[in-house]
């Protein structure tokens, strides 16, 4: 890229600072209506996004951005997770732009797995939770037949034939979308396997996790990797702002209004091998 080109898009971006102040003014003002997750500022080269991430939410983020042009532009995100598809489809977008990526309050699940990695500039805003727990990796037959048994779906009045077609519909749909996530990933960057060494946290035992996430009430919902953790893994982090320790991450999830406990911090020195 020429050096022309450089001072374009850095010209086109708005200071970050900016750019979260006027997105939570108009994250704030806006009438309380599930369409108005997404929020286009006049700028035209800023996104602020705030909400679960689902179909909906997805095919609005990305009609949003696709509005305002082709230019490289900052986008603002602050969301609980959601559905895997829908979160590499809003990523693809944030790819198209060139886009900057500010993590703001929490960014968590899926949010954490592929918004911010999909940002040409990925920064953790001040206090902000990043928070994992995890992608799609593959499950077993028995695995998945535990998951229909305990959703309800698998009853003893279901037919054999049916529960056996349903397990190898859920593991076809998997197979797939960690084909299409391994893709992703590799093309932002971060190592196919990262999922994969993730599970690792699941398999601890609870003594393990105690020590790990020490003081919590019980094991985490999410674990904050540390920067140089991710690293490991091509996951890169421009800027960093967010908690360095346990206490921090219980404060700042108590000022996102999210309950202490639900997420432990994680350094380089206490991950799984």
């Amino acid at each position: 890229m020429s050096i022309a080109a450089l001072l374009a898009l850095t010209i086109l971006s708005p200071d970050p600072a900016d750019a979260v102040a006027e997105c939570s003014r108009a994250l704030a003002e806006r009438p309380a209506r599930p369409e108005d997750g997404i929020t286009v500022t006049p700028r035209r080269d800023l996104v602020c996004f705030d909400g679960r991430i689902d179909q909906r939410f997805a095919t609005a983020f990305i009609a949003a951005s696709k509005a305002q042009g082709d230019a490289p532009a900052t986008f603002v995100v602050r969301s609980v997770g959601g559905e895997v598809h829908s979160a590499m489809s809003m990523g693809e977008e944030i790819l198209r732009r060139r886009g900057n990526v500010i993590a703001h309050r929490y960014c968590l699940s899926s949010c954490a797995n592929y918004l911010l990695p999909a940002g040409r500039t990925r920064t953790v805003w001040e206090g902000a939770v990043l928070g994992f727990h995890g992608g799609a990796v593959a499950l077993s037959d028995a695995e998945i037949l535990a998951a229909i048994k305990a959703s309800g779906e698998a009853s003893d009045a279901v037919p054999k034939a049916q529960i056996k077609s349903l397990v190898a519909q859920i593991r076809n749909d998997t197979k797939a979308t960690i084909a299409r996530q391994g893709d992703y990933l590799e093309g932002v960057g971060v190592r196919r396997d990262f999922f994969e060494w993730m599970a690792r946290f699941d398999g601890m035992p609870r003594t393990a996790l105690d020590n790990l996430c020490e003081g919590s009430a019980g094991p985490p919902a999410f674990v904050v990797l540390s920067p140089e953790l991710l690293a490991r893994f091509g996951y890169r982090i421009d800027e960093d702002r967010g908690p360095a320790d346990d206490a921090q991450t219980d404060a700042a999830l108590i000022m996102a209004g999210l309950p202490p406990g639900l997420a432990c911090h994680v350094d380089v020195e206490e991950a799984p091998t």
